[in-house]
């Protein structure tokens, strides 16, 4: 008797024991699969994610596909056309074979600064995590127009007088030796700056001299 009832205690035990270790397994398995999710709401009301983590999608295996994902969830990104309104400013693979996007929000080919989409793919190509700072505040309404009164070489000059005047010194942008530049040359974007509630056309540019003193200067 009274051995049947050690035996009844260990089975007792054991199928406790059973039932602790199957249930920490079932909630790491459902651990490993939530999504973790940051939202906010834009002006027609749909629900933005700004941050998502988990595992988001099938096998992406190249740029379009990518894309098209993009497409399927646009209203969660807050994009109506990704194909149009997105551009892919860069691309890389790191030592451990994830792949990284950085998009770029766009207005009839002119660049919004600083909105931007970042997608972290896992060396299967599957995606696990999208930054999204589109949502993080709204646009300021866009330009009427988007045609500069001013070209990009205006845009360059300005800047130059501007530093030579606040250097106190002059400097030539195209420095060489035996033909090959000693400073990368200059660079100007039209782009859409939001700032402060209003949207403003400008150029972004960027200067490089050697030259009486070395710089290196955006604006």
């Amino acid at each position: 008797m009274k051995r049947s009832k050690i035996r009844g205690k260990k089975a007792l035990r054991t199928i406790i024991s059973l039932q602790l270790i199957i249930g920490l397994c079932v909630g790491q398995l459902a651990a490993a699969n939530e999504l973790s999710f940051a939202q906010s709401i834009n002006e027609n009301g749909d629900q933005l994610q700004t941050n998502i983590k988990g595992e988001l999608s099938a096998p992406l295996v190249n740029d379009q596909s990518v894309l098209q994902y993009l497409s399927s969830n646009k209203r969660s990104i807050g994009v109506s056309d990704p194909a149009k309104e997105l551009t892919m400013k860069q691309k890389s693979i790191d030592s451990e074979g994830r792949t990284h996007y950085l998009y770029q929000l766009q207005v009839d080919g002119v660049p919004v600064y600083g909105k931007y989409i970042r997608i972290h793919l896992n060396k299967s190509k599957r995606v696990t995590e999208i930054r999204n700072e589109l949502a993080e505040a709204p646009i300021p309404e866009i330009p009427k127009t988007l045609n500069p009164k001013l070209s990009s070489e205006d845009a360059i000059a300005s800047l130059q007088a501007h530093l030579e005047n606040a250097l106190g010194f002059e400097f030539q942008l195209d420095d060489s030796i035996d033909g090959r530049p000693l400073a990368n040359s200059p660079e100007s974007t039209l782009m859409i700056y939001p700032f402060q509630g209003k949207s403003y056309l400008v150029y972004e540019t960027e200067l490089s001299f050697v030259a009486p003193k070395a710089g290196h200067w955006i604006a």
